[in-house]
């Protein structure tokens, strides 16, 4: 019983819920088409700087540390955490009907959350360099579970793309997005035009993260991270 309980905790940690009941039935294989979904990328800027100075334990407590509170961000703002790759975090909102009508402005808040988040771990250990590139794209996915052994619920397409590339051509410490992305949020919050040249992708105009307007977003202030880092 023990174990079994152990094996549902592991579960719950690695798939969404609705993912875990359908693979629990026998369901095989699971795909779904996602017409409309908000994909994060987070990648830590200058983290080489640190983590070539810590032994391995050391290094996996400090990581783990500022993930374990992104990853409470991600949770009360109803978004789903699909995995880390090194220290790129990647996340998605609109997965559910929860977060279908509203995922981008969730997405964001998320990524501004994130920024927060970082400046404050940055003060508690005197990682003074250490900052955030953040990308935001809007679009089509398809989501499934991959895998026998070691089960990954993952995340294909276009949007997914584009989302990594607004990251990987993107400013330490802002946030930019693709058009997509920028129609959804343009009453809530102000940009500042870019372009930039993407991989596979050539010239785009994107939208640098600038400030808040007057009007709040729904999901502002709602959140308590801090709780998680103390």
């Amino acid at each position: 019983k023990k174990n079994l309980q152990q094996s549902e905790r592991l579960l719950q940690n690695i798939l969404p819920p609705v993912i875990q009941r359908r693979l629990k039935s026998g369901e095989s294989p699971i795909a779904d088409d996602h017409p409309c979904v908000t994909v994060v990328f987070s990648a830590l800027i200058n983290f080489d700087t640190y983590s070539k100075k810590l032994e391995a334990r050391e290094f996996v407590v400090f990581l783990n540390n500022l993930m374990v509170t992104f990853d409470d961000i991600v949770d009360q703002l109803d978004l789903e955490k699909i995995k880390t790759i090194g220290d790129v975090y990647f996340l998605c909102g609109g997965l559910t009907k929860k977060t279908s009508k509203d995922h981008a402005l969730r997405a964001m808040e998320c990524a501004l959350m994130f920024m927060e988040a970082l400046q404050e771990f940055n003060v508690r250990h005197g990682t003074t360099n250490l900052k955030l590139r953040i990308g935001l794209q809007t679009g089509a996915a398809v989501a499934g579970v991959i895998g026998s052994t070691k089960v990954a619920y993952d995340l294909w397409g276009d949007t997914v793309n584009t989302s990594s590339r607004m990251q990987s051509t993107g400013v330490p410490d802002r946030i930019q997005v693709h058009e997509k992305t920028y129609l959804w949020l343009k009453d809530y919050f102000a940009f500042d035009d870019n372009y930039v040249e993407a991989k596979g992708k050539g010239k785009l105009k994107t939208y640098l993260y600038s400030c808040r307007k007057g009007l709040p977003s729904p999901h502002a202030g709602k959140v308590n991270w801090r709780k998680t880092m103390q």
